[in-house]
């Protein structure tokens, strides 16, 4: 499922505001050591660093969790598709005619997992870009 741009846009902000927040605190960390602190020269170079790196991990850790997330909504709703498929099958009483049917229908679900995995790549694929 695509994010909208403002989603995305949420999620810069929100990742950035963090990043921003641990820069700033490690500065005001910085500035209360002492002068003489061999530490607090490196931690002030470090803060803008340290403040971009923090902005990127956490758009990836939020992008990987929504990803994971969606993945595993797919995948139960496909996993009680095919279950439901296969009970019909596994019926005595279904006709034939039914069951094919119902095999139809599971190759269709198939082919839609498929399809299915293959867009989120492409989506993932060019988000990349």
């Amino acid at each position: 499922m695509p994010r909208s741009r403002a989603s995305k846009r949420a999620s810069a902000t929100s990742a950035g505001a963090a990043g921003a927040s641990a820069g700033t605190l490690l500065v005001l960390l910085a500035r209360n050591l002492p002068d003489s602190n061999p530490w607090k020269s490196w931690a002030l170079v470090l803060a803008p660093s340290l403040s971009v790196f923090l902005s990127w991990l956490l758009i990836r850790v939020r992008h990987e969790a929504e990803y994971y997330l969606a993945k595993r909504n797919r995948q139960r709703v496909f996993d009680a598709i095919i279950a439901k498929i296969r009970e019909a099958l596994d019926n005595p009483l279904t006709s034939e005619e039914h069951k094919q049917t119902m095999r139809k229908e599971l190759e269709q679900v198939e082919k839609l997992r498929i399809d299915a995995e293959r867009e989120q790549l492409q989506l993932v694929l060019k988000e990349v870009d």
